[in-house]
């Protein structure tokens, strides 16, 4: 059964980078860029969350949209385009290059018996909001193919990889990925590409594409995974009709 969804909120700060400001019983947070979250109509306080993990409810008066300076200024190492890779980074980029690349026969039946094309692969989140998405969870997709977090049963090529991991006791909670932030970082993408890569069910070679429903990733994984012979790109989140269709997904719409 689908429910109804919600009505629109005007609630213009979600899914944006703001600035903290006028706090009065925790000045140590103005200043401070973070991201927000959803927006509580009850209380008229939106979900922010620091640099550091913590979410905290705040007014909307509380808040001003953070510039690309300021965002840019408040990054992580390793997140910016143009900045140095970060060892983790580059031993990951590394470890790709080394990976042979998808061959004529690294493939597996599609719905409709012809081989499915797997050279693309999609990282799709739960769901877009912290309420749809507590966990921060996404999946890594080989075309239609779920690439678990966890190792799955190895299957040849013209196996049905689905049906062998039905067979094997794998869950719906083993597909997902765990990503360190509702916006998945450019950190946890590379991690999930490199577990997937080396899970015993794929046991194929890398793909020719990557695509994230992060916009502000795109760029910086693009910079990193082309030398090892990965394009990055975007794929817009799924429509709620698409959401129907991902195991365990919630209804709404992406950021």
């Amino acid at each position: 059964v689908v429910s109804a969804l919600p009505l629109e909120v005007d609630a213009p700060l979600e899914g944006k980078h703001v600035r903290i400001s006028g706090l009065q019983a925790k000045p140590e947070l103005n200043g401070q860029v973070a991201s927000v979250g959803d927006y509580d109509t009850t209380k008229g306080r939106y979900a922010v969350r620091l640099g550091n993990g913590t979410v905290v409810a705040l007014k909307p008066a509380n808040l001003v949209e953070a510039s690309e300076e300021e965002v840019a200024a408040s990054a992580p190492a390793g997140t910016l385009v143009g900045a140095d890779l970060t060892p983790l980074q580059q031993e990951i980029q590394d470890e790709i290059r080394k990976m042979k690349p998808m061959g004529p026969g690294d493939t597996t039946p599609g719905p409709d018996g012809a081989p499915a094309d797997m050279d693309m692969w999609v990282f799709r989140r739960h769901g877009y909001t912290e309420q749809q998405n507590p966990e921060h969870v996404f999946m890594v997709m080989a075309g239609d193919l779920p690439i678990p977090a966890c190792d799955g049963p190895r299957t040849p090529p013209g196996v049905d990889p689905m049906m062998a991991m039905m067979m094997s006791g794998m869950s719906e909670r083993d597909m997902w990925h765990k990503a360190s932030s509702l916006i998945p970082t450019v950190d946890d993408i590379l991690q999930a590409l490199r577990s997937a890569l080396k899970n015993p069910m794929w046991g194929r070679g890398k793909p020719k594409y990557v695509a994230v429903d992060a916009k502000q990733i795109v760029d910086r994984l693009e910079e990193i995974l082309k030398p090892a012979g990965i394009q990055a790109g975007y794929y817009p989140p799924p429509s709620n009709e698409e959401l129907m269709h991902i195991p365990g997904s919630d209804l709404g719409g992406g950021v």
